[in-house]
């Protein structure tokens, strides 16, 4: 039986052929996961009601901080008490596959099912057509045909640090008909899945990437992209293509780049010799012991180290004072331009909300 799980899907659905090859995995934990983690931990927490959003330690050992503290506070808000944080559940069809789910947050409200994620990464997610959410979805009701199939469905993916044209909160309402129509795609599709690798956003998830020939047939035409010319008189049209050309050839040699650094660390670990490299400790930032206070550290040297800062303006209006009062007393400085790309519906969208606010 073909086993994987709600957060493989994309990637399987993308490229079926990606199951045939052989897996590397890796052994290293990035900062931004680990604080993701603690995160959703701590976004449990607080749901279930064992603790509240003061400053503590994670079990993986990350601490609470006020800006986690900051990010994770809009997502409570909107998923508000009900409903289930961190919620198993498997889904099969009982003889060829089985995706195993794990829900950030599941409510059902009158007719209509609410799927939310909490994205504390970098990398832009989008609602639609996220085969992770239709996957906790269709997991909500596996195996119980008893149970009420509500005819609407609301994906929200919530990620707070990112920019994105559409904001924090972004969600994709579909009815019944059309979960139900991606679910016979899902199924067919691995009920029999094709060998065909297609490269595509997906790659970067992958742990065959480094032995993928269709990612590195990738990776050749990406460094064959970065050397091209430049040509100053090159038309608007061109010029957009172009740079959509260059960002997918940037991401591509920046994931595949990740992917032999951690096939070279796994190798070297067991006693190969890759020339030119080696491995080193890397350290996260400074932190004092545990048992290390301020009062501590003042008796003896003398020093008082506390930080003594007006709060933010966030938390300011989370203490009581008035969106208008902020709005009087703050600024936000212009630290430059930058490009930031728009598609024709967001860009229309703000036309429009632009002409009916005049």
């Amino acid at each position: 039986m073909l086993k994987i799980t709600a957060t493989d899907l994309p990637r399987v659905m993308q490229c079926n052929g990606s199951l045939t090859m052989p897996v590397i995995e890796s052994e290293h934990v990035s900062d931004t996961q680990e604080e993701g983690n603690a995160a959703h931990w701590l976004i449990e927490q607080v749901h279930k009601g064992l603790t509240t959003l003061t400053e503590q330690k994670a079990p993986n050992g990350v601490f609470i901080t006020d800006e986690m503290i900051e990010n994770v506070t809009p997502y409570l808000d909107g998923i508000g008490r009900a409903g289930q944080t961190e919620v198993s559940n498997q889904l099969t069809d009982g003889k060829t596959w089985q995706v195993n789910c794990r829900a950030d947050h599941i409510e059902l409200l009158d007719d209509t099912l609410y799927v939310d994620d909490f994205k504390y990464g970098w990398g832009l997610v989008e609602p639609e057509m996220n085969w992770t959410l239709m996957a906790h979805a269709f997991s909500f009701f596996n195996g119980d045909a008893s149970a009420p199939q509500p005819q609407n469905y609301v994906f929200t993916i919530y990620q707070p640090r990112p920019h994105h044209p559409k904001g924090k909160v972004r969600s994709w309402s579909i009815s019944r008909a059309e979960l139900m129509s991606y679910y016979n795609t899902m199924s067919r599709t691995l009920f029999k899945p094709s060998e065909i690798l297609v490269t595509g956003n997906e790659c970067k998830y992958c742990p065959s990437r480094v032995v993928c020939p269709a990612a590195l047939k990738a990776l050749m035409n990406a460094i064959d992209v970065s050397e091209s010319a430049y040509v100053a008189t090159i038309e608007n049209d061109a010029l957009s293509a172009l740079l959509d050309t260059m960002k997918r050839a940037e991401d591509t040699i920046e994931q595949t780049k990740k992917a032999y650094t951690e096939l070279a660390k796994h190798r070297i670990k067991e006693g190969q010799i890759v020339r030119n490299y080696q491995l080193e400790n890397e350290l996260a930032n400074r932190t004092w012991k545990p048992d290390i206070k301020p009062e501590i550290i003042q008796s003896m040297t003398g020093i008082d180290v506390t930080k003594k800062t007006i709060v933010t303006p966030k938390q300011a209006e989370k203490l009581g004072v008035t969106p208008d009062f902020v709005k009087l007393f703050t600024h936000r400085e212009t630290k430059g331009t930058k490009l930031t790309r728009v598609d024709e519906n967001t860009k229309a969208e703000k036309l429009f909300n632009n002409s009916k606010g005049n």
